[in-house]
């Protein structure tokens, strides 16, 4: 959230072209607060291990010194007590902005409320909770007791690209933006507000919840609250729709679908044939790829690890550049990669391979009752654990992870590693795995992220019957992800096929037609 929130604030510096500047405001006055009374803090003296308690409270008051008794005093002289100024009145509710909120619509998503309430939670409330605190006033008008009302620089460049917003993806069908040509009024301003909440929610992810798409998918996108979303918007005034649009996301990759999205928008075919059945399907390919990227957290450190699961590629990417590619072998679709953010922490060089409960039932457990010694036979440790088999894999060249593996956190118990099975990248489609990366050439990937000292040579000499344990210095991200169109270095835009059906279930979670 804090990274979403600096993007909104650094935008509002955006310098804002041809646009008319509006008159400069008077320089406030000096606001001078009286003096807080004088705190007294009390320390009681400590013994060895008593606690001490600082006091805040307001000094006590002290008896006056002793002092002659004065003469007799004259007796009170009546006076009348002075009325207290009756409180300002707040101003009355615009029955406009009451009526308007209770039309808002509760908005209509294809896989039903429940991801609502995991963003903005009822869309109706959430708008409605922005103008009761500020007693059902305009928000985007210049003044509320202007006469006649104006629309404020915010509100009228929000507007401009709030109208773009198909540009991003962004479906504004059911909040649609008032005629700015039309004098303000209260409903105008509901709806303007329900708009730019809607875009907000949508350019941050909020319309497909990733765990309905899959219970693999572990990536949630942030989404920044509506009154902050207000707050920055109406502080940036004449970029106020420059800043609305930056809640999307900042990646080249993702730049690059949005250029494309436009250039395509612009070309809809007119007739209702074939030609439009094939504009849309390139439309929705960018629209869903675009939405892959809001599940994205930005980049963080100098080096990068992405693996793309529908492009069966790992790259390397240091400083913003991809600096190493290399294939993998991914998940079958019974056991799917996971798409995770995470941190790869150390690497092993002779790794064992501790067989999870899941491949055993699976797989060995069928195969040893065909042939009670299959496990023997491969060289795999056996032994039974509390009526559990547990089956170990020692180190060497028939390791199912090879000879190294990469360790990072993760809720799948998921690694990327090296294979005995080499022969399996010729293949053009490599989901063999039961959900773990395999790399090719792992040793060259290890040398590039541990530095000079650590050359490829050195990694393969350290090859034996016994484990070795290498951390970084620093941590490296890893994110694995699924994008079925992505741009490489030179902009060009491939695409892949839909490995796991996440893109056709994206499509239909974002009710775009077909």
């Amino acid at each position: 959230m804090a990274a979403r929130l600096a993007a909104l604030a650094m935008c509002s510096g955006v310098t804002a072209g041809a646009q008319t500047m509006p008159a400069p405001q008077p320089t406030p006055a000096v606001i001078k607060l009286p003096a807080l009374p004088a705190v007294v803090v009390t320390l009681p003296k400590p013994g060895p291990s008593s606690v001490i308690h600082l006091s805040y409270a307001a000094p006590a008051p002290q008896p006056a010194p002793s002092a002659p008794t004065p003469p007799t005093a004259a007796p009170p002289v009546a006076t009348t007590p002075v009325p207290a100024a009756p409180p300002v009145a707040a101003l009355p509710a615009d029955p406009q902005i009451v009526a308007a909120l209770a039309a808002l619509p509760s908005l209509h998503h294809p896989l039903g409320r429940a991801l609502l309430a995991r963003t903005y939670g009822n869309f109706r409330e959430a708008v409605g909770q922005q103008y009761a605190l500020g007693g059902q006033q305009p928000i985007f008008m210049a003044s509320a007791a202007a006469r006649p009302p104006q629309w404020s620089a915010a509100a009228r460049s929000l507007a401009q690209r709030l109208l773009l917003a198909s540009h991003d993806g962004i479906d504004l069908s059911q909040t649609p933006v008032p005629d700015m040509n039309l004098a303000p009024s209260g409903a105008a301003d509901v709806a303007l507000t329900a708009a730019v909440l809607n875009y907000a929610w949508q350019a941050q992810g909020g319309r497909v919840n990733p765990r309905f798409i899959s219970r693999f998918v572990e990536l949630r996108p942030t989404i920044v609250p509506p009154s902050d979303v207000l707050a920055h918007v109406k502080a940036a005034g004449i970029v106020a729709g420059a800043t609305l649009q930056q809640i999307n996301p900042h990646q080249s990759g993702y730049q690059r679908l949005r250029t494309d999205l436009i250039t395509r928008l612009a070309q809809r075919p007119a007739d209702t044939g074939e030609a439009l059945k094939q504009w849309r399907a390139a439309r929705n390919g960018l629209v869903v790829n675009m939405e892959f990227w809001r599940w994205q957290q930005a980049a963080t450190g100098a080096a990068q690890i992405v693996v793309n699961v529908p492009a069966f590629t790992l790259r390397l990417r240091k400083d913003g550049h991809t600096v190493m590619t290399r294939k993998v072998i991914v998940g079958k679709s019974a056991t799917p990669t996971p798409l995770l953010n995470s941190k790869i922490q150390y690497i092993i060089i002779n790794p064992s391979w501790h067989v999870p409960q899941s491949i055993i039932k699976k797989d060995f457990i069928p195969k040893l009752e065909a042939n009670p010694d299959y496990l023997a036979e491969r060289g795999f440790d056996v032994r039974v654990s509390d009526g559990h088999l547990i089956v170990k894999q020692p180190p060497g060249p028939r390791n199912a992870l090879g000879l190294i593996k990469f360790i990072f956190p993760n809720d799948q118990s998921v690694y990327l590693h090296d294979t005995s099975e080499r022969r399996l990248f010729s293949n053009r489609v490599r989901a063999f795995s039961h959900g773990c990366v395999r790399l090719q050439e792992p040793f060259s990937l290890a040398s590039a992220l541990l530095g000079a000292k650590w050359s490829q040579k050195r990694l393969e000499s350290m090859v034996g019957s016994k484990e070795h344990y290498l951390r970084f210095g620093e941590v490296v991200p890893i994110q694995i992800e699924y994008f079925t169109i992505y741009a490489e270095n030179n902009g060009k835009l491939e695409q892949f096929a839909d490995l796991y059906g996440y893109a056709r279930k994206v499509q239909a979670a974002l009710g775009l037609r077909t």
